[in-house]
């Protein structure tokens, strides 16, 4: 049994109970025609909730591939879907990158941790070759890195990894040829995996300013969407009848809002009602579930109310924004930002919905960033959204130019395959200035030219204080 954070005690993870003997008589029964909260190779696409920390997370990584940067990290506590971002990862992208994902162990040495990257790169190697597995790495990165071939390395588990291990690591990520690095690193772990980073023996690879991300667990708003929506994906016609929202808080409780946690317990839920004869999960069918997997609820926080209002040095909030939508040279429609976060491409779960082969199922996505406070002498900035492209194959352009992530301005074209979409948002307009050119004046005979009433025709703008 593991605890995290001396709140939730968990069992070691056993067989999911809709995926056995009895798997056929409780789908049945649920009105499913698969399990919905399986994982491991039974997750796919249509599984994937895109939560707002998800999609950012994606955003992050597209922004490692696309940049100049060479190593990130994400952290996130034990069941919050790193995994499942990589499947998602694997899926989007085309033959110009070679992704290699690693998932460390404590009992890993040296050498066997540089043949599970060689497999991963597509290079299978006997037990018994004792070829040097660093200088076939090295080869390999090489000469893709010669074919103008992006590699990543995904570390998942670094936290883990014995210092030998570490080092091997730290030299596979600073390989480099003519001064450019042939390897990115994403390194995937627990929150524990920050000192690892900054400790010493990283000290040459990272030098203290790895890009970083964590993944937060789920809000109890999220928790009822992302249950819905694994229901529905699974077939349920009724996903609120089969697991009412009156228990999402209860669930909420239970897990913390950790999607690993989410599965097991709903899962278990279901199981327990079918059992008791139930067409649906009663607090006392997910009560006992959360018995059997030895779940205790954390009380709920207190709200906090020491930040009510605005403080004078804040700014206000941008007001709504739009986006008008066009393809083929027609107006297709135009669309509020009215939420923090907007999911445009193909996939039904789209906020901005583009059927188009060219469009990439979770193509871009565009967020609000709060405002900033004058504070510390910073300098305030107020609420904007950000455009960031999800790694799709085909892109995003901004005004002509690629982008990885952009800071929106008020009518920025943004192109997403044969659609064009222009932001609008009049607040964000850059005030207008006086004209600061010379005023000329036509005027009657013997009418002074500083009088512009008496003027017949004047051109820019006359001195008020003249």
């Amino acid at each position: 049994m593991t605890e995290s954070k001396g709140q939730h005690y968990v069992a070691e993870p056993k067989a999911v109970t809709l995926v056995g003997d009895d798997a056929a008589d409780v789908l049945a029964a649920c009105g499913l025609r698969e399990a919905p909260f399986a994982s491991g190779e039974l997750q796919r696409d249509e599984f994937f909730f895109p939560s707002h920390q998800h999609l950012r997370a994606l955003g992050f990584i597209g922004q490692l591939l696309w940049s100049r940067a060479n190593l990130a990290m994400i952290t996130s506590e034990p069941g919050m879907g790193k995994s499942l971002l990589i499947q998602r990862l694997l899926s989007d992208l085309d033959e110009r990158v070679l992704i290699a994902h690693v998932e460390a162990s404590a009992a890993q040495g040296p050498q066997e941790f540089l043949s599970a990257v060689l497999e991963q790169f597509g290079m299978q190697l006997d037990a018994a070759d004792r070829s040097d597995r660093r200088r076939l790495l090295t080869r390999f990165l090489s000469h893709q890195f010669g074919q103008n071939r992006l590699c990543l390395l995904v570390v998942e588990g670094v936290q883990l990894l014995k210092p030998p291990v570490l080092d091997e690591l730290r030299l596979i990520g600073e390989l480099a040829i003519e001064g450019r690095r042939i390897v990115k690193l994403l390194l995937l772990g627990a929150p524990s995996l920050q000192y690892v980073i900054d400790s010493p023996r990283m000290a040459s690879l990272c030098d203290g300013r790895v890009p970083r991300l964590t993944i937060d667990s789920l809000s109890e708003d999220q928790v009822a969407a992302y249950v819905v929506h694994r229901l529905r994906a699974a077939g349920s016609f009724n996903a609120d009848q089969l697991i009412p929202p009156t228990l999402m808080t209860a669930i909420h409780r239970y897990t913390g809002g950790r999607p690993g946690l989410i599965n097991r317990l709903c899962d278990q839920a279901l199981a327990s009602a079918v059992t008791a004869g139930e067409v649906r999960v009663t607090e006392s069918a997910l009560n006992v579930a959360a018995g059997k997997l030895m779940l205790r609820p954390v009380a709920p926080q207190p709200a906090d109310t020491t930040s009510v209002g605005m403080t004078s040095g804040e700014l206000p909030p941008v007001e709504e924004a739009l986006l008008v939508i066009t393809t083929q040279g027609g107006a297709d429609g135009v669309v509020a930002l009215h939420a923090n976060r907007m999911l445009i491409g193909r996939g039904e779960t789209a906020d901005v919905r583009i059927d188009s082969a060219f469009i990439s199922r979770y193509h871009a996505l565009i967020v609000r960033e709060p405002a900033v406070s004058a504070a510390d002498g910073v300098e305030p900035t107020p609420a904007h959204d950000v455009l960031i492209d999800l790694g799709s194959t085909n892109g995003v352009l901004v005004n002509g130019k690629r982008v990885v992530r952009h800071p929106l301005k008020h009518r920025d074209l943004i192109q997403v395959g044969h659609a064009r979409i222009t932001y609008l948002n009049p607040s964000l307009a850059p005030p207008l200035e006086r004209d600061s050119s010379e005023t000329v004046s036509f005027s009657r005979p013997g009418v002074a030219e500083h009088d512009a009433d008496q003027a017949i025709l004047a051109f820019g703008r006359f001195d008020e204080a003249g």
